[in-house]
């Protein structure tokens, strides 16, 4: 399977920014859809990792599965840096909804 990698911003360091991750994760093999907003205004959409999951020969030992979404995962990884202290993210508002 080919992954597209594609650069949807480049966001100056020391300013405020919002960005919004809207995932509507549809029953079957089809159908979810990601959007990213940033600052309000909607730079992309795209999908999830289903059809990954459901179709790369990668996942075939485990019978093409697809996992079950129940988290969200915020993640930094690397080395910290103490004069980097105090100048990382803010994550707010975060609101998950099933049905």
């Amino acid at each position: 399977m080919t992954f597209n990698d594609n650069e949807i911003a480049t966001l100056t360091p020391g300013v405020k920014h919002a960005v919004k991750f809207v995932m509507d994760l549809a029953p079957g093999t089809h159908g979810d859809t990601v959007q990213i907003h940033i600052d309000g205004k909607l730079v992309t959409t795209g999908s999830s990792w289903k059809y990954y999951y459901q179709n790369d020969q990668e996942q075939a030992e485990s019978g093409n599965k697809v996992p079950v979404t129940n988290c969200l995962l915020f993640q930094a990884r690397g080395t910290g840096d103490s004069a980097d202290q105090g100048k990382g993210y803010l994550i707010d508002s975060v609101q998950m909804a099933g049905s």
